[in-house]
């Protein structure tokens, strides 16, 4: 099925307006989706209809147009470590059209990544999250939080770094404008280490990065937190998963469809699954 859009490391403001004004020049509309929907809405006295995916699945395009959708990749999951030294794990990338892009009439195969394992117990970096896919546009899965003496995974938002004897480094991002990178440690423990990146925010020290907020099936809704890292550290907006502490079993996983990165901790948490949400004019 063809495609009319851009490349995933062109997803700047200016050039999605740009191709929004090159479709409306060409007299465009709004493309037809013969998929049964799974709701609609009234915005500012314009009616959309919106499919919302939490697994894999397929999307028929009935009729060559416009369409708007949000995909979220899984996040990354938190690392596991003792003594407060374990990083979060980075939020899945966050890759959305706001401003429409142009697909053909065929079948777009919908495929939605899983958030990555913690680590296993002891002191191990958690796993990356997967991707997620709309045809061809793709959103990166989030880096993994790292454990003890390692820096942070890369990923559609870097993983937090975990503390070693000096500074460790915070996960980067692979793809420009799906996240932020995962924040570094500085120092051993306590309020030091990494929290995984969010696609609203770097990760801090130790919360998450914040996610963003998108409304394409009618209701606001944050997605793609970064996780805390350990001692206590907040998750960020977005399904980020909380930062867990020494001695206690607190650490909570990336939550469900969000692409939140998953927290770390003693026993570490995975990342949360994606979610894709796809929007046209009725």
């Amino acid at each position: 099925m063809a495609v009319t859009s851009m490349t995933q490391s062109t997803v700047a403001k200016g050039q999605e307006r740009s191709n929004r004004a090159s479709a409306a020049l060409n007299n465009l509309d709004w493309c037809g989706i013969s998929t049964t929907p799974t709701g609609s809405y009234e915005s500012d006295g314009v009616n959309w209809a919106y499919w919302s995916f939490s697994g894999n699945g397929t999307l028929v395009v009935s009729k060559s147009g416009l369409i708007e959708f949000m995909i979220v990749a899984g996040g990354g999951g938190g690392g596991t470590g003792v003594t407060t030294n374990a990083g979060g794990g980075g939020a899945g990338g966050l890759f959305a059209s706001q401003l429409g892009e142009v697909v053909d009439s065929g079948s777009l195969s919908v495929v939605i990544g899983g958030g990555g394992a913690a680590g296993a117990g002891g002191n191990n970096n958690g796993t990356p999250g997967a991707d997620s896919s709309l045809g061809s546009f793709v959103a990166k899965g989030g880096g993994f939080g790292a454990a003890r003496y390692n820096n942070g995974g890369p990923g559609g938002s870097g993983g937090g770094a975990g503390s070693p004897s000096g500074s460790g480094g915070g996960g980067p991002i692979v793809v420009s404008g799906q996240g932020f990178p995962g924040a570094p440690s500085v120092g051993i423990g306590g309020s030091g280490l990494g929290g995984g990146g969010g696609a609203g925010a770097t990760g801090a020290r130790p919360g998450g990065g914040a996610g963003l907020s998108y409304s394409l099936n009618g209701t606001a809704t944050f997605y793609a937190g970064g996780g805390g890292g350990m001692d206590n550290g907040a998750g960020g907006a977005g399904g980020g998963g909380k930062g867990g502490q020494n001695n206690a079993n607190t650490a909570t996983a990336g939550a469900v469809n969000t692409g939140g990165g998953g927290g770390a901790g003693e026993n570490g948490r995975g990342g949360g699954s994606g979610i894709i949400i796809v929007r046209t004019k009725i």
